[in-house]
């Protein structure tokens, strides 16, 4: 197994269609523990979703000081992409985060939030998720 010189610690494979019973190579990449731990977060399957809601307030902090979506995915270790997705999300749930501090309290805001945040990952995986099994489903009929 190929060690990671920085780290000392082997590498994982990484499941880029998220579906770790799959076994096409073309679907997997070597890559650290943490970059696979900061892929859960991002797609929000850890057990740690303030992990998600603390991306998105430090991408908005990044932003609002004028830094390039490169600068804010480097610092962040995450996709441009993503960058844009949680900015987006950010734009959109301002002004309700901001009535739910003053109506309910900031932890209960902080709460909803984080939940608007986490569900929005949880509607993109399950998509991901159905377009991958259609996927491996033309692959198994390939083979036939």
């Amino acid at each position: 197994m190929p060690i990671d010189q920085e780290t000392g610690k082997p590498f994982v494979i990484l499941h880029l269609c998220d579906n770790a019973a799959c076994c096409n190579v073309d679907h997997m990449e070597l890559g650290t523990q943490r970059e696979n731990m900061q892929d859960s977060i991002a797609k929000g399957r850890h057990r740690r979703p303030a992990a998600t809601t603390n991306k998105l307030n430090r991408a908005v902090e990044l932003s609002d000081a004028g830094k390039t979506a490169a600068a804010m995915a480097d610092e962040l270790k995450i996709s441009e992409d993503e960058v844009g997705r949680l900015l987006a999300f950010h734009a959109q749930d301002a002004s309700l985060y901001a009535a739910e501090k003053i109506t309910l309290g900031p932890d209960a805001a902080e709460e909803m939030r984080r939940y608007r945040l986490t569900g929005d990952y949880k509607a993109i995986v399950s998509v991901l998720g159905m377009m991958n099994e259609a996927r491996h489903i033309d692959q198994l009929d390939l083979c036939v």
